[in-house]
């Protein structure tokens, strides 16, 4: 993540669930989906995509509206991951994100951050 959105939640944002959509619908099997954002997430994201709130970037908005269409259903949800009820799923999925970004703060990782900065520019959201 670099460059001058680097704190607009709403473009990191739709970015991010734009490539875990790709992902999901990649996956062989999937016809129904759950999105389920941190609380945070739910109004720059979640409210945008619904037509709730007025769209920051509706290219995005549009894309990922887009991406979601791909699925037989969708629903979209937002829960606070701090709670100790949170299914086996959940717990797993943000585990792996913890252990992802512990991975980027060592020298290893942070070299792995600007070799793909370059290399894998893809990968960054910019």
């Amino acid at each position: 993540m670099s460059g001058r959105r680097r704190q607009d939640t709403s473009y990191c944002g739709h970015i991010a669930l734009q490539r875990a959509l790709r992902a999901a619908a990649k996956t062989e099997g999937v016809i129904s989906l759950k999105v389920i954002v941190d609380h945070p997430l739910m109004q720059p994201i979640m409210f945008e995509t619904m037509g709730i709130d007025e769209q920051k970037y509706p290219g995005l908005c549009q894309t990922t509206n887009r991406l979601l269409k791909r699925f037989a259903s969708h629903e979209l949800a937002a829960s606070e991951f701090v709670s100790d009820d949170a299914a086996w799923q959940e717990v797993a999925v943000l585990d792996e994100a913890l252990d992802v970004l512990e991975q980027n703060r060592t020298i290893k990782g942070r070299w792995r951050m600007i070799r793909d900065r370059f290399f894998n520019i893809h990968k960054t959201i910019r």
